[in-house]
């Protein structure tokens, strides 16, 4: 009878061991599942930019719509999240103020930059996939040079657009 007690006992003491232990130190299942894509946007530009060219920003939002917004300071940025599938991106276009002197030989400061932080995140808004990217441009170029300079850059002085798939997989865009 005391060896039937103490295997009682016994197995009372290492049943709990052998069960499902609430352990605040061990992390839930987390759902690994894609489910949506995060990107920050930013540009920046000089003083000469803002007085001498119109700047637009054209970006996308998170229901896949194009939006323009005007920059009229020297910083510009948004964060957008949006479900998979998606397209995200953004351009600065540039143009000349009505009114501008393109005709003197004085030089001025096309300086630009911009960044953009993208990533996919699970349920929780964890990102499980991040990348980034962006530059810093400095220039400088005579008034009387602008127009030729415009056109090469007619489709946007810098951009950059990824497009999502429904698991998350991303790839480099094209603007048209």
């Amino acid at each position: 009878m005391k060896k039937f007690l103490i295997l009682v006992l016994a197995a009372l003491f290492l049943l709990p061991a052998c069960g499902k232990q609430d352990d605040p130190d061990t992390p839930e299942d987390v759902n690994t599942t894609p489910v949506a894509a995060v990107m920050a946007y930013s540009f920046s530009v000089s003083s000469d930019m803002l007085a001498t060219f119109d700047l637009t920003v054209e970006y996308y939002d998170a229901d896949g719509k194009v939006h323009t917004e005007s920059m009229t300071q020297a910083a510009w940025s948004k964060n957008v999240k949006s479900p998979l599938p998606a397209t995200l991106g953004a351009r600065l276009k540039v143009a000349l103020k009505a009114g501008a002197d393109v005709s003197s030989e004085e030089t001025i400061k096309v300086d630009h930059g911009y960044s953009y932080k993208g990533s996919v995140v699970n349920e929780r808004g964890e990102a499980m996939d991040a990348f980034q990217g962006g530059t810093n441009s400095s220039l400088s170029i005579t008034r009387n040079k602008i127009s030729a300079w415009l056109d090469n850059h007619s489709d946007g002085l810098v951009k950059f657009l990824y497009t999502f798939d429904r698991n998350g997989n991303h790839s480099e865009g094209k603007w048209n």
